[in-house]
């Protein structure tokens, strides 16, 4: 997708209160400038030997973000940043054959094409703002060009099938109008900066611990978004996130260890109290602790059943079978990104109409808020980031595979879009999910999963079995360099446990162990899974559009997941962690 992101930083406004409230006159500068441009770039965007573009979509983001960061009590960020960002998307030719869905090169190793940064006005300056739009739209109308001419002579030199000949590159959709007031928030920043110092203050009784960070973040978004189709949206958008990490080393060989909890909510009320945060920041303190003397795996090799308890369970449902619930465009030309090496496993996009899990599970996902319910989830959303109204969705049907998320980029499996197109929480747009509930029909007690757990592991031979609470979010060592990058690649191949505990089978004991790794599910241990009846429901940051894999933390829309609190997986490999080298240990003591 061709795009250019217009930004600008303000620097940082030291203020009591955080509060952000957007003005008439903002609205009414910004959506006048949008419409007055648009309209004239859709009649006399022309020039001779050049194709005429048939689609031009403007979206604004005028965003508020408030963020503070403390580590070990002290506050070390405390900042205000206002950010006025453009995405503009231009098509020349027709909906069947454009410029899109081709990487003409340039894009660096992540993939990509050419992309241009140009500050858009935080003054509400109509000639100002308007005059930015002018020329971002001149440039891309003939990168687009330049694109599109590249494009047909490598098609031409490419034997395609009829399939790939005939597959549109742009869906059609259907004009929408949705106007919302912004969102009208204050914060109390001194509060919230106490917080953070006294939360962060909590690893400071731990020697052990070397690094501590504890975050808060809110994000207030308007978006106005135009295009020559006829859609005008203007709607708020908002996020607000806890972060809580830590990090250490074993104690005998220097292993990096680290761990971390995260809370999102659509605004700061929606987010736990001072005891449960604290209660947590203390219980993951002591964990970590645990964690720099744990024995690292040693014994014979373990294929056999693994249960994920907690955040490892919501990883997993993420990154396992969320994350390959979107359709996603495949290059015909053969290009592909580094992303690809690193990710966890495939996707389902070619099982459609196959069974991919167990026959008493159903998936299904309802986006658009009703009017009827008490309060909006984070992943609630009236219209998607390409102006498509979400539809309601059963994805998976009794372990069958129905459909996937749809942006309006067609796919071989699906080529109408469903309103899936969802902001990326670190930018961007990916299909996936909104509010997604997974049901099991044959679920059992919460409390009877680590008795089938055990049954299970004495049915194979084993006289013990495994229990993952945690999971490592997939962060790079980046004061090491890159001199881990081949650890990094060989994590795509695997999960990575981070508090993981080994359970007799006699007595249900457990001891906390390091150093492991754990074997992908294949498609037959996902059609095998056994998951607890409870359930929550839980605003996050879900994989979205890259099965999952490494950098699925950069790949996260905010949405809301409803499902069990606990997955068993009859079958998976348990083994001894690869790695190349762990770094050295501090030579002084932390003071």
């Amino acid at each position: 997708m061709k795009k250019i992101s217009i930004f600008i930083l303000l620097i940082l406004i030291a203020v009591p209160i955080y509060a952000q409230k957007m003005s008439e006159e903002t609205i009414t500068t910004i959506d006048r400038a949008m419409g007055d441009e648009l309209d004239r770039s859709k009649n006399e965007l022309k020039l001779n030997g050049l194709i005429d573009p048939f689609f031009i979509s403007y979206t604004v983001n005028d965003n508020h973000r408030l963020d503070i960061i403390a580590s070990f009590g002290a506050l070390t960020r405390s900042q205000e940043t206002h950010q006025r960002q453009l995405n503009l998307r231009l098509l020349v030719n027709n909906y069947q054959l454009n410029d899109e869905n081709f990487d003409a090169g340039g894009g660096g190793i992540f993939g990509g094409g050419t992309q241009i940064d140009m500050n858009l006005p935080l003054d509400n300056d109509y000639n100002t703002i308007r005059r930015v739009f002018w020329l971002a739209t001149d440039n891309l109308f003939k990168e687009a060009n330049e694109t599109f001419t590249k494009k047909k002579a490598a098609l031409e030199r490419k034997q395609l099938t009829d399939e790939d000949r005939d597959l549109p590159d742009f869906a059609k959709a259907p004009k929408a109008e949705v106007i919302e007031a912004p969102m009208d928030i204050s914060i109390d920043r001194p509060k919230l900066e106490s917080l953070m110092r006294d939360l962060s203050a909590i690893f400071s009784k731990y020697k052990p611990i070397e690094n501590s960070n504890a975050a808060f973040s809110f994000t207030n978004t308007y978006e106005f978004l135009k295009n020559t189709e006829g859609t005008n949206i203007r709607k708020p958008q908002t996020i607000c996130e806890i972060n809580v990490q830590a990090t250490a080393q074993a104690a005998d060989d220097g292993e990096p260890l680290s761990l971390s909890f995260s809370y999102a909510a659509l605004t700061p009320d929606g987010l736990p109290g001072r005891k449960e945060l604290f209660d947590r920041a203390e219980k993951l303190a002591q964990d970590l602790v645990a964690m720099t003397t744990a024995p690292i795996l040693e014994g014979k090799e373990y294929t056999g059943p693994v249960l994920f308890e907690g955040d490892a369970g919501t990883d997993f449902m993420s990154e396992q079978i969320i994350s390959k619930l979107s359709a996603q465009r495949e290059d015909a030309l053969g290009s592909g990104s580094i992303f690809s090496l690193v990710s966890k496993g495939p996707t389902f996009q070619k099982k459609i109409g196959t069974r991919v899990l167990p026959a008493s599970m159903t998936i299904r996902d309802f986006s658009k808020p009703r009017p009827t319910a008490k309060m909006k989830l984070l992943g609630n959303y009236s219209v998607d980031e390409e102006g498509v109204m979400p539809e309601d969705l059963t994805l998976i049907d009794n372990g069958i595979l129905k459909t996937l998320y749809m942006t309006r980029t067609p796919t071989k499996e699906v080529k109408v879009p469903n309103g899936h197109a969802r902001p990326l929480i670190g930018g961007g747009t990916a299909a996936g999910p909104g509010v997604i509930e997974i049901t099991d029909r044959k679920a059992i007690k919460t409390s009877e999963m680590k008795k089938e757990l055990i049954k299970r592991a004495i049915e194979d031979g084993y006289d013990f079995a495994f229990i993952v609470r945690s999971t490592e979010k997939g962060t790079l060592l980046f004061s090491e360099g890159m001199g881990n990058i081949g650890d990094v690649l060989e994590s795509g191949k695997s999960l990575s446990p981070a508090l993981i505990y080994k359970v007799s089978t006699k007595d249900g004991s457990e001891t906390l162990i390091r150093g492991t790794e754990v074997s992908l599910p294949t498609a037959r241990d996902l059609r095998e899974l056994i998951t607890s009846k409870e359930v929550s429901t839980k605003d996050m940051g879900l994989a979205a559009g890259s099965g999952g894999g490494f950098f699925s933390f950069a790949s996260k829309v905010p949405a809301t997941l409803i499902a069990p609190n606990e997955i068993l997986v009859p079958e998976l490999e348990v083994r001894k962690k690869k790695t190349s080298a762990n770094p050295i240990k501090p030579v002084v003591d932390k003071p």
